[in-house]
């Protein structure tokens, strides 16, 4: 039977408990009826099973969040402090030419050795006396020998050596740091030595010739001691000199 016949025979039911009773069980007879309309129900709950609600499970709407976009903050004013003074710092290579280690002029004048003691002029012989009858002009000849004798007094002065004009160490000395020039080559490679050169020097200043007598192991180095001299005109000693130095090639530090 179907939930619909049920529910007639229900309603019949109902009207006819009215038209026997009458009006005056009218509450009655709503009570019963709705009794027996959830009595139906139920029956036919239980007759059909649960009823399961449709659901539309093809469609899904998917919500994206975007993220918030970040707030755009207000640059800060960055205080730039005032640069110190810098402080005075030693350079740590000073690859600019210098010249070497300038060494105190040497004294290269030869001492004049102590004049010798003049010798005493001979005395003259006297005369013997003689018989009358011979000339008193035969000792004359002793004038002449006191005449010879200052000659011999200064025979020794021509032996004294001539020295060169004075100061003129210290003038060469001068000349020596004023022309020496650091070779660039061994400057790039930061050669350093010492160079002991030996040179003539005539009476007018003019090099006459130059050897180095001890290199400092670079070939840079030793060319450019060797050409400071070659063929240079120094300053005039007033005779001919010869004098040995040494030249110190060095970077400062």
């Amino acid at each position: 039977m179907s939930f619909t016949s049920r529910l007639r025979i229900v309603d019949a039911v109902t009207l006819q408990y009215n038209i026997t009773h009458g009006q005056s069980d009218r509450p009655i007879a709503i009570a019963v009826s709705l009794s027996l309309h959830g009595l139906a129900v139920v029956a036919a709950l239980m007759a059909f099973g649960p009823v399961q609600l449709a659901t539309d499970d093809s469609a899904a709407i998917t919500i994206y969040v975007e993220p918030d976009a970040a707030p755009i903050a207000t640059p800060t004013p960055v205080l730039v402090p005032e640069p110190e003074p810098e402080a005075e710092t030693a350079t740590t290579r000073d690859y600019a030419p210098s010249p070497p280690e300038e060494l105190p002029p040497l004294d290269f004048s030869v001492p004049s050795p102590p004049p010798e003691p003049a010798q005493p002029a001979p005395r003259p012989a006297q005369p013997k006396p003689e018989p009358k009858r011979t000339a008193p002009t035969v000792a004359q000849p002793a004038p002449a020998e006191r005449a010879s004798s200052p000659l011999a007094a200064s025979a020794p002065a021509a032996n004294v050596p001539a020295v060169v004009a004075p100061g003129w160490n210290a003038l060469l000395a001068a000349w020596l740091a004023a022309n020496r020039r650091y070779p660039e080559e061994a400057r790039r490679r930061s050669e350093e030595g010492e160079v002991t050169v030996r040179f003539t020097v005539a009476h007018d200043g003019r090099v006459s010739e130059a050897a180095v007598l001890k290199g400092s192991g670079f070939a840079a180095l030793d060319a450019a001691a060797l050409r400071l001299l070659q063929g240079a005109t120094l300053p005039a000693p007033g005779i001919e000199a010869t004098r040995t130095v040494r030249i110190r090639f060095r970077l400062n530090d």
